[in-house]
């Protein structure tokens, strides 16, 4: 469409749509988080995506993994979002359990660092990629 910027100084596409107005959509929260832990049995200590994110989420992000002694990494699922007396926006959160949902194996122990790249589509499937390799679903 055309576009121009009017007396306001605000970019006004063609519409009169200007690029300052706020538009609410409904958009789907991610019930529970997705996290990482070092050992197994461990909570998760790093927490990629957090309950309560707009789906689809998607996160990149880069794990120190000294800690990580058994060449493996668990991905957790991380509680649910439980509404508490009131909204959502004003209630209290809690986080319930964590259940592990599966694994990132064959970490050297040489290594320090991998990075993560981790989606939560809207049908509450997991894509994740390690250091840029092939891409999982589960």
């Amino acid at each position: 469409g055309d576009s121009k910027v009017d007396d306001s100084g605000d970019l006004v596409f063609g519409g009169g749509i200007t690029s300052t107005s706020a538009v609410e959509e409904d958009v789907l929260l991610c019930p529970v988080g997705v996290g990482l832990s070092l050992q197994e049995g461990d909570s998760a200590s790093i927490i990629l995506i957090e309950s309560g994110t707009p789906l689809p989420a998607s996160v990149a992000q880069i794990v120190d993994v000294k800690g990580c002694s058994s060449g493996s990494l668990g991905i957790v699922q991380i509680g649910c979002l439980a509404v508490e007396n009131g909204t959502k926006d004003t209630a209290s959160t809690t986080a319930v359990k964590e259940k592990l949902v599966g694994t990132i194996g064959g970490i050297p122990k040489s290594v320090d660092e991998i990075e993560v790249c981790m989606e939560l589509s809207i049908q509450g499937k997991i894509s994740l990629c390690v250091n840029g390799g092939p891409i999982v679903s589960f």
